[in-house]
């Protein structure tokens, strides 16, 4: 989708950049929405017993477990990859060397090992050993752990737990799935671009002590 709206934003179509920016927040609401459905399945799965006497409603469990995590997860479609991409590219067109808005707030977004709602947890890949921002082909789980792909994917396909395995990480008490990882391409190249700042921002502050 980048493509076309960088060649609008070019033609100076600023009406239709705007209203595909607006579908494609719409979209971010929708694939949160389905991954939601996916895990309240995933849930479903966990908690029925064949062998349960008293009647189980499914549909109930499940909109009750997808309602519970809407609340859980608020969907944040401006925070979407796809999203984030494609206003970055058009504000390079229409605001050349101006910052863009909101970056400031990229480091409320990774905070590598810090916990809490950091995108990225951990520094290093719990398979490979290998730091994460040098992963080739990055994956995040639901939860933030970054792996890299095919380690990760021979993982889950040898583990004795079937299809849905714990994540390989101490003291962590989530499962993932194949399907539950995500390209953290975006997020990795987030960190790396926080980190350059935050080392020019240490060189200023050195440069200025030298001064005085």
């Amino acid at each position: 989708m980048v493509t076309p709206v960088v060649t609008l934003a070019e033609n100076g179509e600023h009406e239709q950049v705007a209203a595909l920016k607006a579908e494609c927040l719409k979209l971010a609401e929708k694939k949160h929405e389905m991954e939601c459905r996916v895990v309240a399945l995933q849930r479903l799965r966990e908690a029925y017993r064949i062998d349960a006497k008293a009647e189980f409603d499914f549909e109930a469990y499940v909109e009750e477990q997808f309602q519970a995590l809407l609340a859980e997860r608020p969907a944040r479609p401006e925070q979407d990859r796809q999203y984030k991409e494609l206003v970055a590219s058009t504000w390079e067109i229409t605001n050349p060397g101006e910052p863009l808005p909101g970056a400031d707030d990229d480091e409320d977004l990774v905070a590598v090992g810090g916990g809490g709602s950091s995108l990225i947890k951990n520094k290093n890949c719990p398979l490979t050993a290998q730091p994460v921002e040098e992963l080739e082909d990055p994956v995040m789980d639901q939860v933030g752990y970054v792996y890299d792909r095919r380690a990760i994917k021979q993982h889950i396909q040898a583990s004795r737990y079937g299809r849905e395995v714990p994540a390989p990480f101490a003291g962590t008490m989530h499962k993932i799935t194949l399907d539950s990882l995500k390209d953290a391409t975006a997020e990795i190249k987030l960190m790396k671009r926080l980190r350059r700042r935050h080392q020019a921002e240490e060189e200023e502050e050195e440069d200025g002590m030298d001064l005085t």
